[in-house]
């Protein structure tokens, strides 16, 4: 008991400024934190969530793991690549148009040097069996990370009960591949906001039929 109430005082003491996201980021900043997450994003756009995560949220603060969330639904509604349309919507809150192109060319760097290696060399590596073992490897990783990043998502968005309807349609209609994702993410989004605004005004609705039971309980003394 006496250790964890030290462990309290020390978490009081430490200065909220010092877990807040970093207003002033340069260009190269940029550039470099996403180079880091493209280096080490392996297996798509969905793997970059959990290397996002912990470059540019927790090592280098630049962005809330809610601005992440945020610009990797946006980018699944966009053509191209998933990581490069993130990139461009987190740089973009940054520093405008220059942000937008020093993040893209970040995140995209790693892969042209990589894949301009590899089919350099692809013919004599290619039937490497130690190499092809070493991909099934990480392709079972990679399975891992996107576990973990859907956890984290779902513990983030998940928090109100009410747009649980909305995550298990849109789930039976990726799991059985009966709408194209965008699709998926639009109605989605329509749905929200069908949501929102219906609690909206019921809770309208409920203070003004409180406010007048409370009128007419008034006149009733009087």
């Amino acid at each position: 008991m006496k250790l964890r109430q030290e462990v309290s005082k020390e978490i009081e003491m430490v200065d909220s400024s010092d877990w807040a996201v970093s207003q002033t980021v340069g260009l190269g900043s940029l550039f470099v934190g996403f180079l880091k997450v493209g280096l080490f994003t392996i297996g798509g756009g969905y793997a970059m969530l959990p290397v996002a995560e912990r470059v540019l949220t927790q090592e280098h603060r630049y962005f809330s793991m809610d601005d992440v969330l945020e610009a990797y639904t946006i980018a699944q509604t966009m053509p191209g690549v998933i990581a490069a349309n993130t990139a461009a919507v987190l740089g973009y809150r940054k520093k405008g148009f220059s942000g937008a192109l020093f993040s893209v060319l970040g995140v995209v760097f790693p892969s042209i040097v990589i894949i301009s290696i590899i089919a350099a060399f692809y013919d004599r590596i290619k039937d490497i069996n130690m190499l092809n073992k070493a991909f099934s490897g990480i392709r079972i990783g990679v399975i891992a990370l996107l576990c973990r990043s859907a956890y984290r998502m779902a513990t983030s968005t998940l928090n109100n009960w009410r747009f649980l309807p909305v995550f298990f349609l849109a789930f039976v209609l990726i799991f059985f591949r009966l709408m194209p994702s965008s699709y998926i993410v639009f109605f989605s989004a329509l749905l929200g906001i069908t949501v929102v605004v219906v609690l909206h005004f019921f809770q309208r609705y409920r203070e003004g039929s409180v406010g007048t039971v409370e009128e007419d309980d008034d006149v009733d003394r009087s």
